[in-house]
């Protein structure tokens, strides 16, 4: 897609003119032989629609291609393809069924034809044609975000998607008060904390992000280190107004750094469970790369696998044979799905970015003292030894920190399958205090 436009950034040869854009659809089409709006292809005239069709065309590409580069185009012309192709095929059907019965020959059917329109009241065809007409331009979500403008309904709360900095992250906003940014952990998108934000929402506006490369942020080209994920965070939390941070798991490694890169925005952030590699329990983590190892092979049964021996901390998995866990992971690789309908089979890719968050992590000790955030660490009674040794290490180190353990939970227990309202009610009276005045 990037030859179309000889490597200059979009922006500079459409410049955002919907004239100039109408072109562009069709163009596009005749180069790559991909139907992506059925207005440029086989759109009969009887509608008087074509036109119509390619300056709508024209106004979304502008909306999608504000501050896009060459890198972007695979995303956008993904996302054009999804808000456009509903609406024109459902003309493109309409148009060609409606010229077959203006166009009619048979005697029989041209009776039929006039005698129905003579009978058809007047108001109801202006108002089909009126409907037929109407069009809302998608919404710029980006400065709906940022001028705090957001509607906020369903369980789900609203996706939008933040386009603050230099990568566009999709974000699960709901509820009203202080801003939370929730991270998530290895294979989790934003779905996967919902009951955790709506237990939240009633005192908080939460934003639970999709991290890079998952959910609604799946199409980021570039997937980047810790550093990227945090600078997203630092990007969702300054355009939402929000200064307080949840991360669970390698997502709490993602809350800490932003901690520690924007001390004047951040008032607190609560980790559950780090992976933090401290001294004497670097071995410990090494199965992390063990696993990026066993994705980059495509050997996804066994990096499934080995996953489940080392996170599972329920006594049934513990006593499990290998075989019969390599027999649940190969089944849930199969039928497995995520909290929002995705694939495990593509979430799992996704861990040699944690994978790598843990490795880059180990960097991050000297700078702890640093952090002058309030911060909570959490964990649940069943942490394993190497998470406890990353919490003490935290504890002492850092300068505005305090602890908690919290009874019969586990490491995901901040998630929707294991116990978030024990986690809510912990994170509120947490950020409660830190919002007081």
């Amino acid at each position: 897609m990037k030859e179309l436009i000889d490597g200059t950034p979009p922006q500079q040869i459409l410049r955002h003119d919907i004239y100039d854009l109408a072109a562009f659809p069709a163009t596009f089409v005749h180069r790559r032989g991909v139907l992506l709006g059925d207005a440029a292809h086989a759109m009969t005239p009887d509608l008087g629609q074509g036109a119509g069709q390619a300056i709508e065309d024209a106004a979304t590409l502008t909306l999608l291609l504000r501050g896009a580069n060459a890198d972007d185009l695979d995303r956008i012309l993904q996302q054009f393809d999804r808000l456009r192709h509903s609406r024109t095929h459902g003309l493109w059907r309409q148009s060609r069924l409606t010229g077959r019965v203006a166009q009619a020959a048979s005697p029989l059917a041209v009776r039929l034809r006039d005698t129905g329109l003579r009978a058809a009241p007047s108001p109801l065809i202006a108002g089909a044609m009126t409907k037929l007409q109407q069009w809302k331009a998608p919404l710029d979500q980006t400065q709906a975000a940022r001028k705090s403008r957001i509607k906020r309904s369903g369980q789900k709360g609203t996706d939008i998607v933040i386009e603050s900095g230099a990568t566009p992250v999709s974000v699960r906003v709901r509820g009203h008060g202080p801003g939370v940014v929730l991270v998530p952990g290895g294979m989790q998108t934003a779905a996967d904390l919902d009951r955790l934000a709506a237990f939240l929402a009633t005192t908080f506006t939460t934003i639970t992000i999709d991290r890079r490369g998952r959910g609604a942020s799946s199409n980021l080209s570039s997937l980047g280190g810790m550093d990227a994920e945090a600078e997203d965070v630092l990007n969702v939390a300054k355009t939402m107004n929000a200064h307080h941070l949840f991360g669970l798991s390698s997502g709490a490694l993602i809350a800490l750094k932003a901690a520690q890169i924007e001390p004047n925005h951040i008032d607190s952030v609560a980790l559950y469970e780090p992976p933090l590699a401290t001294s004497g329990y670097h071995e410990a983590f090494d199965w992390t790369d063990d696993v990026a190892q066993m994705l980059e092979a495509d050997q996804k049964v066994a990096a499934l696998t080995r996953m489940i021996e080392v996170v599972g901390d329920h006594w049934a998995v513990k006593l499990a044979p290998r075989v019969l866990l390599r027999l649940v992971a190969a089944t849930a690789l199969r039928w497995g799905r995520g909290a929002d309908g995705e694939r495990l089979e593509t979430l799992l890719p996704t861990f040699r970015q944690d994978a790598r968050i843990v490795r880059e992590a180990r960097a991050m000790l000297p700078a702890v003292p640093t952090i002058n955030a309030r911060t909570l660490l959490m964990s649940g009674d069943r942490a394993a030894e190497s998470l406890i040794a990353a919490l003490n290490v935290l504890e002492r180190e850092l300068p505005n920190a305090r602890r908690i353990q919290l009874q019969g939970v586990g490491h995901l227990s901040a998630a929707n399958g294991g116990n978030p309202q024990r986690i809510a009610s912990t994170l509120k009276a947490f950020f409660k205090n830190t919002s007081a005045p």
